[in-house]
């Protein structure tokens, strides 16, 4: 009666990242180095966009096509996912961020793309000539009901491994 997925009821990811000039090299594994000059408000405003009920596949490298077999029923994959909340927290170490997310699931790079894309509309718009990353093109990416966005319509970089981490899954009963 347990499945490691279809029994987890929510989840804790963590992205630390560092905004000064070096890192220090016995976090560098699992810290990201955030060198370009960022707008702390914008990031933070452009974090609460997520949250909610939003179909993410815009956020999503790879939507898996196939479906799990629990409890008698298949439980079909699918990009409508809950975020329950995201903050962004400084760190007591000056320059150092960590942005905690607890959501229900989490497609595959999801979470390295939302924070990607709010890294770049903290810069300022990344500097990309095709479009401006800014709060309404990521509320436009959002969308309820177009699930005609795919990750192609996302021109953001998703941000490096290092700083992602999966602290605690919650299960009922175990």
């Amino acid at each position: 009666d347990f499945h490691a997925i279809a029994s987890a009821r929510a989840k804790l990811y963590k992205y630390r990242f560092c905004t000064n000039r070096f890192v220090d090299p016995t976090r560098s594994r699992y810290v990201s180095h955030f060198y370009l000059p960022l707008d702390m408000d914008t990031f933070r405003q452009a974090l609460t966009l997520f949250e909610g009920i939003h179909d993410m596949a815009a956020f999503a490298n790879q939507v898996p096509k196939s479906t799990v077999a629990f409890e008698g029923q298949d439980l079909t994959f699918n990009t409508v996912k809950i975020i329950h909340s995201i903050s962004l927290e400084e760190e007591e170490e000056p320059g150092y961020y960590c942005i905690n997310f607890e959501l229900e699931s989490a497609l595959y790079k999801m979470v390295r793309n939302i924070v990607g894309a709010c890294k770049m509309a903290a810069e300022g718009g990344g500097g990309n000539t095709r479009i401006k990353m800014d709060l309404p093109y990521i509320a436009r990416l959002l969308e309820q009901g177009d699930s005609r966005l795919t990750r192609a319509d996302n021109l953001a970089l998703s941000a490096p491994a290092e700083g992602l981490t999966l602290e605690s899954v919650y299960f009922d009963h175990y």
